[in-house]
Parts: structure tokens; sequence; C-alpha cells
């Protein structure tokens, strides 16, 4: 989108307000984000059937707005066109702050980080599930999960690879599957909690969650997949939510299966950066050149 283009979306579903500056701040798989005014932040939907994502966070996040210890992007405006024929968005205000990282910080910054960051989870993790699922829609399976997305991929991605590379990815999947339970005990998840959607202020405290488009109700693994294992352990050492015996397997192989992600993205509209850098990732982790 341009800064014309976003301006005119705006316009056409709130003509009261007054934009005096547009910045883009960037875009990521499923959107695109502008300031608007220094003070409220704009995402243009870049998926089919996007505004369903946003109509689930404006159910959702009013309510973990007063769950969580930490901010969340609570939505002012809304404009939704289900047709795709322009994109849908959701506007909030501006949230503060850089995406959270542990270098440079002290051990006492890191512990403090990893007590908020357990606080956020344990609290999220917590929150009524028949809530949730009124607020985000149908309950989300579990069991099967990892067997529908390995034979979908294998139709949609597996044959870019040559035969040695796919029996390594085959072989590595049944080692998961062989050391993993399928969850039981689901409740309310963030899925998506890389470190880019979580910020930090100037004094290193962790301020804000953003980026809610893909939650569900789900496996809270994928919640720990995202933090490199020596924070993970101080978080889950923190957390007071569910550990079941096969928690750990499970957010390795979520972690694992991240650069199939990004793969498959760059394949179905995301570009080839996002491939090469999605197998170069992949093969790092089988070992393979």
């Amino acid at each position: 989108m341009e800064a014309a283009e976003v301006r005119a979306r705006i316009l056409a579903s709130y003509p009261e307000i007054e934009i005096a500056t547009v910045e883009h701040l960037g875009a990521g798989w499923d959107s695109d984000a502008w300031l608007v005014n220094e003070a409220l932040v704009f995402r243009f939907t870049l998926q089919a059937g996007g505004h369903e994502r946003i109509l689930k966070e404006a159910r959702l996040l009013p309510e973990l707005g007063v769950a969580l210890p930490l901010a969340v992007p609570v939505p002012r405006y809304i404009a939704i066109d289900e047709s795709g024929a322009v994109p849908s968005f959701i506007a909030h205000d501006f949230l503060p702050g850089a995406p959270f990282s542990t270098a440079g910080l002290s051990g006492a910054q890191v512990e403090r980080a990893a007590a908020d960051i357990a606080g956020f989870l344990s609290a999220l993790h917590d929150f009524p599930l028949e809530q949730a699922e009124g607020l985000i829609g149908a309950r989300r399976p579990e069991d099967g999960r990892y067997w529908l997305l390995r034979d979908r991929w294998r139709i949609e991605m597996f044959p870019i690879f040559e035969a040695e590379e796919r029996v390594a990815i085959e072989d590595r999947w049944d080692q998961f599957m062989k050391a993993m339970e399928i969850p039981t005990d689901l409740r309310l998840i963030h899925a998506d909690l890389n470190l880019d959607h979580i910020l930090m202020d100037a004094s290193w405290r962790v301020t804000a969650v953003i980026d809610w488009g893909d939650a569900t109700v789900g496996d809270i693994a994928l919640d720990f997949a995202g933090f490199d294992p020596s924070f993970r352990r101080r978080v889950l050492g923190l957390y007071r939510g569910p550990q079941d015996p096969t928690l750990l397997q499970r957010v390795e192989f979520d972690r694992w299966i991240r650069p199939m992600h990004q793969i498959h993205y760059g394949l179905y509209g995301g570009g080839q950066r996002h491939v090469d850098e999605g197998i170069r990732d992949l093969m790092d982790s089988l070992g393979l050149p």
C-alpha cells in the first residue's frame, strides 16, 4: 500500500478522522502496519479472509486488555470488507517500545523480563476457556494437528526438496511424534509469540504484547517456541500454568518446524527471500548442506 491509499481507505470509513501524518511501520505475513498522526497504528489485511482475524481481535482484545498484566493493542477503529476488494483494517493506540531482546541485559534484567513474560503467559493460559471459545470461535482440536500439517505440506511444499532432504525431514518428524503426547489440556494461546511481538521500554522492562491475529485455543507449547532454550528455561521456571511430561518435546517440535512455515509462506505469496531463509535454517537443523 501507499500512503495515499492508506489515507483514502481510512477516510472512506471514518471521515471524521483528521489525518496529519502517515508513516509506514512495516509489513508482516498477514498485515501491513501504518502509524497515523504519530498516535494510531492501522493494520491492513494482506491475506484472503484477513477480515476474520480482525473480527476475532476486535472481540478478544478488549477482554484481554483488562485480564492480562501486560498491555495489548485494544482496538479503536475497525473496517471490514468481506469481499476482499479493499483491505480490511483494525486500529489501536500506538504502544511504544522496541522488540524484546536479551542482548546487553544483566542477569537481573533477564530474570525480571522472564518473570514479566511468565506472569503474562500464566494469566493468558488461565483465561476462562469457555469465554475464549466464544470470543474467537470454535475450539481448535489438537488431535491430528501435526499429521494434518504434514500431509498438507507433503503436497504443497515437500516436492521442492531433494530426495535426501525429504527423507531427513520425515525421519526427524517421526522422531518427534514418537516422543510427544497429543495435548488434551488446551488453553487460550497467542500462537505467534516471537520476540518481535513482545515490546520492552527504555528501562528494559517488558511492557506489551502485540500481533494477536493467530490467537486461538490450543497447545501452550506454541507460546514457548519463540524463545531460545536458556531464556525459555527461565520463563518456564517462573510459569504458574500446567507443564505436562512432553511439553518440552512439543516446544522443540514447534520451534523446529518454524522454518517450514516460513518456506510455505514464501512459496504462496511471501516471496523467494522467505523460501531461501527457511530452507537455510531447516537444513542447518538437519545437519545438511
